[in-house]
């Protein structure tokens, strides 16, 4: 039988970009992936999720988890195509302030990258030589719906950074808040009021994240938890008061 390899993981974390649309096929890799696992290797740890960005749970988030078990081994499996050098420049980083802050004696290893195996290149070659492919004329023309010409009313527009900055420092969470906010304030009706928010990649202010902008004003806040995002729910976007303890910018600054 082989074995996983030399640092016998007890954990394995299957790093993906984002989730959005897929979470069916995503949980199916998931479960194949682990289960091919204990047929050939006979590893029996967990194998989970973790999402680079736009998604929950984040890399560190999956990792929460663990911070009471002791030292665990940790093999994060890197699943991006093609493979975000950036991403694996900084997330290992990352992770080691993450777990120093935390006091979590977990280690973390990072694979090589899955576009570099020639079996990988084996898989898209077969794609293209076994002839199975769905003819796009068997699906009806959708691009052109009327109710895409105009935006919806609104207030307000809300842009929510889930970078893979912002996502490792728990803004999936925060984000969540805030959209239960709203719908408590009645703030994401189709009615003049409403708050539209969007998820958002990089927006930049790294360091003061999860970070949050607002239209019109040009307002920035740094939202480091549910109940900033409550306050800036409920006091900005519902009762018309910049948090001024939670901005950072706004138009004109």
């Amino acid at each position: 039988m082989a074995t996983v390899s030399e640092r016998s993981p007890d954990l394995i974390l299957l790093l993906v970009r984002r989730g959005y649309g897929s979470p069916r096929r995503l949980e199916a890799l998931r479960a194949a992936v682990a289960a091919r696992l204990a047929d050939e290797t006979g590893f029996a740890g967990p194998v989970v999720l973790g999402f680079a960005e736009l998604a929950v749970p984040s890399v560190s988030g999956a990792l929460d988890g663990l911070a009471d078990q002791g030292r665990i081994r940790v093999l994060v499996v890197d699943l991006i195509v093609p493979a975000d050098m950036s991403l694996r420049g900084w997330l290992p980083g990352a992770l080691h302030d993450w777990a120093n802050r935390r006091g979590v004696a977990l280690d973390i290893a990072f694979s090589d990258p899955v576009d570099g195996d020639p079996a990988f290149v084996s898989a898209v070659v077969s794609r293209i030589t076994s002839g199975a492919a769905e003819d796009v004329r068997q699906s009806p023309a959708t691009d052109s719906r009327p109710s895409w010409n105009d935006p919806p009313d609104h207030a307000f527009h809300l842009f929510a950074c889930d970078g893979p900055r912002c996502a490792h420092r728990g803004s999936g969470a925060v984000w969540t808040a805030m959209l239960d906010a709203l719908e408590e304030a009645g703030l994401r009706g189709k009615t003049a009021e409403r708050v539209m928010v969007t998820r958002t990649r990089c927006l930049y202010p790294c360091n003061r994240g999860p970070v949050a902008t607002i239209h019109p004003g040009g307002f920035w806040y740094a939202v480091p938890d549910a109940e900033a995002a409550r306050r800036i729910a409920v006091e900005h976007l519902k009762n018309g008061r910049p948090v001024a303890d939670l901005l950072f910018r706004e138009r004109g600054d």
